[in-house]
């Protein structure tokens, strides 16, 4: 690659372009960048806990060198790679690399992944050419791993929907959540809500007392009622905080859900028996 960059950077390109032609998608495998005195790599340099970043072969002078994207040098001209921290293949330099192994019998891809390594295939051929050698064969599979979520509370977007309710009901029902209602001898500003909802409404389920028709007596009768909704919410704050922490759950449990369902974990945190399982059933369905 550090001897001949542009030829292997166009050959990628021009793999890229072919299989968007051919097959009317580009697998979301863009082109790498070409200037006049660089070129963009396959390649990354990781770090832990740090953000991968792109790697730039800088064909400015006779020997290539290696770069970021800020033109930091990785090594000196004409030096070994060896020493050179982080640097790891970028998707379809991988799968060429595994799949040029002669201890690869067979390459298996998630749907996913199979376009981009038909790109891969043009690509090895184009900038190797009769260097390249045989890939191994490769096939497309689906298969669901995802980690256990068991004990993990999950919840729907109903369960918000009617969490948040429960948030609104319980600021205007106070009173009734905490069974102060219909109790006999009931003071306060529980009773005093319950006479301004009866001259708004009627002696019922809702209030005690005859209906005014007065505009001005409904609307002091309806400000009495938010009065009193405030005042029952800060004698008992544990309502409320029982309603907003039944939807701080219910979020909580939709996120649990996504994560759930998540299939693309690293491979790094599935644990190996699953992994062992997977190939195990992939072994057997090919074969």
């Amino acid at each position: 690659m550090l001897a001949e960059p542009m030829r292997c950077v166009r050959a990628y390109n021009a793999a890229v372009r072919a299989e968007r032609e051919a097959s009317g998608v580009d697998a979301g495998v863009r082109e790498l960048v070409v200037e006049p005195w660089r070129v963009e790599a396959p390649l990354w340099r990781v770090g832990w806990m740090q953000r991968r970043e792109a790697v730039w072969i800088d064909t400015a002078d006779s020997a290539a060198v290696l770069t970021l994207e800020d033109g930091t040098p990785l090594h000196a001209a004409g030096e070994s790679l060896d020493g050179v921290k982080g640097l790891v293949p970028r998707a379809l330099l991988m799968t060429a690399a595994v799949r040029a192994r002669g201890d690869c019998g067979l390459f298996v891809h998630g749907t996913g992944g199979g376009a981009y390594d038909r790109i891969t295939e043009r690509w090895w051929r184009g900038w190797l050419g009769e260097e390249a050698g045989e890939l191994a064969p490769m096939v497309v599979a689906t298969a669901d791993v995802r980690l256990d979520a068991a004990g993990l509370a999950v919840a729907d977007a109903a369960a918000v929907r009617r969490a948040v309710w429960g948030v609104h009901h319980a600021r205007h029902n106070v009173d009734r959540l905490a069974g102060m209602v219909g109790l006999a001898g009931a003071e306060g500003w529980a009773a005093r809500k319950r006479a301004a909802l009866g001259r708004l409404h009627g002696d019922g389920v809702w209030g005690a007392g005859a209906r005014v028709a007065d505009r001005g007596e409904r609307a002091r009768a309806w400000a009495e009622v938010k009065r009193a909704n405030a005042a029952l919410a800060a004698e008992r704050p544990g309502v409320l905080a029982e309603a907003e922490r039944a939807l701080a759950e219910a979020r909580a449990g939709v996120e649990n859900a996504a994560v759930a369902r998540k299939r693309d974990w690293s491979l790094g945190v599935v644990p190996v028996e699953r992994l062992d399982a997977l190939a195990a059933r992939v072994v057997a369905e090919a074969g």
